[in-house]
């Protein structure tokens, strides 16, 4: 299932019902990167999934366009959802254009409600005449903020009580009990009478929605079908999805209800399968195979070393390379690069990582050159068999006693 981040709304009850931000409306942003938008248009529409009417939301992957109908049950013919938010991959939440009877559930146009597709039960997320709405209010729109407030927008002006007047271009929340004010449309200037078709929250500064006229944004024209991006701390908008830019089929569709997932890192693949959901990698590269790829992983050979240590980043058998000669100290004969091969430093107590071991300005090739030359000119027997073995001898002797000076030190 992907990640989907939903909006707190803390403080924006205030910032924009009291219309601070009108004086940037229409200024316009970068909108956020979709990995997903659940859709469903006010006519058939056929997407590469198969046909889509009003009764149906499509669940559009906008990497491919490939797209699937959402099951809701069985909606009755004629009716048309109005309003829909994905609350997770088998919890739905919608409301219908018509009074209809579903699975013992009787559901106005002001309710909203719940379906469990895993079970196939219904029942009422938000019983709309409780609440006190009258018989002819419709939901146009629903969405939830990350509290678990309803967010809701209806197709007329209603009188919500307590002095909260809430216009077709509005956006109220329901903790329950009581609405408020989350977005006064008006103020931020979208023109009065705008059915705010669509909405769906998307992060906690990201709000999507959609309109039921043309409006222009910055260089931007939203047609009914599109949507649009609000940045909450801004007052920023822009054109978050292009519907008949992504499938001309949208074209003379008006778009009724919208759920979306964002996709983090903008790169295209989905949250839920994204090696790097966080870290823009379209080509998910993953050199060893775990779950992270190589855009993201600290250690893409996974041989225990960071890539930021590591000498050898795409090779889990080599992390070191003390000389710098470009193989690493397993397969190099000798890694100081002194001349002198690892196996005879080891025998005589050299240290093989290092051309100088014990840091006397002398490279330890050119010690034991001096030291050869010495036993040599000391008359050291003649280098046949027996003469080997005593300057063999004499070198582990001088190499222990290096060794044991530089543990002294």
């Amino acid at each position: 299932m992907a990640r989907r981040s939903k909006i707190a709304f803390d403080g924006l009850v205030s910032v924009f019902a009291l219309g601070a931000l009108a004086s940037a409306a229409f200024a316009t942003g970068t909108a956020t990167p979709l990995e997903s938008v659940d859709a469903s248009p006010d006519i058939a529409v056929s997407l590469p999934g198969g046909l889509v009417d009003g009764r149906d939301v499509a669940a559009i992957l906008l990497l491919d366009g490939s797209s699937s109908v959402i099951d809701l049950g069985s909606l009755p013919a004629g009716s048309r959802v109005s309003a829909y938010h994905r609350r997770s991959a088998t919890q739905h939440l919608f409301s219908l254009d018509i009074t209809a009877a579903l699975g013992g559930v009787t559901a106005w146009p002001h309710d909203v409600v719940h379906y469990d597709s895993g079970t196939a039960t219904y029942s009422l997320e938000f019983d709309g005449g409780a609440a006190g709405l009258p018989r002819g209010a419709a939901i146009n729109a629903v969405g939830e903020t990350g509290g678990g407030l309803l967010l809701l927008s209806f197709d007329t002006t209603l009188d919500l009580g307590g002095g909260l007047v809430a216009d077709d271009e509005d956006l109220v929340s329901w903790d329950g009990s009581a609405f408020a004010l989350v977005l006064d449309g008006s103020a931020l200037g979208l023109p009065a009478g705008t059915d705010l078709d669509a909405v769906s929250a998307l992060s906690e500064t990201a709000l999507l929605f959609s309109l039921d006229v043309s409006t222009q944004f910055g260089l931007d024209v939203a047609h009914d079908e599109d949507v649009v991006e609000l940045d909450t701390a801004s007052g920023f908008f822009s054109l978050a999805w292009d519907a008949s830019a992504s499938d001309a089929a949208w074209g003379p569709a008006d778009l009724q209800a919208l759920d979306a997932t964002a996709d983090p890192d903008g790169d295209g693949i989905p949250a839920a399968s994204d090696n790097c959901p966080d870290v823009n990698n379209p080509d998910q590269l993953n050199f060893d195979g775990d779950a992270e790829g190589d855009a993201c992983d600290a250690d893409d050979d996974n041989d225990g070393t960071d890539d930021v240590s590591d000498a050898f980043p795409f090779d889990h058998s080599e992390w070191t390379d003390t000389d710098g000669d470009g193989t690493g100290n397993n397969a190099d004969l000798d890694d100081d690069n002194d001349g002198l091969p690892d196996a005879l430093e080891a025998a005589i107590f050299f240290d093989s990582l290092s051309s100088d071991g014990d840091g006397n300005g002398t490279s330890d090739f050119d010690e034991v050159v001096l030291f050869v030359t010495a036993c040599i000119s000391e008359a050291t027997p003649a280098l046949t068999p027996p003469g080997v073995g005593v300057l063999v001898g004499l070198l582990i002797g001088f190499g222990a006693a290096r060794l044991g000076a530089r543990r002294r030190r």
